[in-house]
């Protein structure tokens, strides 16, 4: 739905109703087949007794996840890769920059970025993406008491994510942070076959 219903107090018994008529668009997600192949020896299949086929297995599907949640987190939405979070248009973005970054002021950034989202999409983010080393900073840093800032009152719960960039900027030195709800973000997918 592009734009949504709507509801109003009735004036009274006989007067008229909120009425509208919602709009919609049909949407074009686009099918993305993230794939991987190896060549192997029949010999090296029929020596291991299965285990060289379980050990490719597993390794590709490790590398199945690194490549989804970089392309779920960054995927350019060109050359075959989906459209990730960062690289879809009208998002809600704030911009912190300090060459001598604090917790407590990159948290008060996080929670205007929750009432930015908040205000322009109607629903309040429950998940916080962020790098290791973001986390690592943050859980590291305690407030002027000893307490871990980052737990304190951050507004949604967390995740740490290994693709969440942190090479972006012109300096190569910037890092992102990601909040959203996970009602309004859709991922589909097929089974995983080998």
């Amino acid at each position: 739905l592009t734009t949504g219903t709507t509801t109003a107090a009735q004036a009274g018994e006989d007067t008229s109703v909120s009425e509208s008529d919602p709009v919609s668009v049909a949407v074009d997600g686009g099918v993305v087949t993230l794939t991987g192949m190896v060549d192997v020896s029949r010999q090296l299949l029929e020596r291991s007794g299965g285990l060289a086929d379980e050990a490719i297995g597993r390794d590709l599907a490790e590398d199945l996840a690194r490549v989804l949640d970089q392309q779920v987190i960054d995927g350019s939405g060109a050359s075959g890769q989906m459209t990730g979070l960062l690289q879809t248009s009208g998002i809600t973005s704030t911009t912190y920059t300090d060459a001598s970054p604090t917790v407590a002021e990159w948290r008060a950034q996080v929670w205007k970025n929750y009432r930015d989202v908040v205000s322009a999409a109607g629903l309040e983010p429950d998940v916080l993406a962020w790098h290791q080393t973001r986390a690592a900073w943050a859980w590291s840093s305690p407030d002027t008491v000893e307490r871990q800032m980052v737990c304190i009152d951050l507004p949604v719960a967390q995740t740490v994510v290994g693709a969440v960039p942190t090479t972006k900027g012109s300096g190569t030195n910037e890092d992102r942070t990601l909040i959203w709800n996970r009602e309004s973000v859709h991922l589909f997918l097929s089974p995983v076959t080998f």
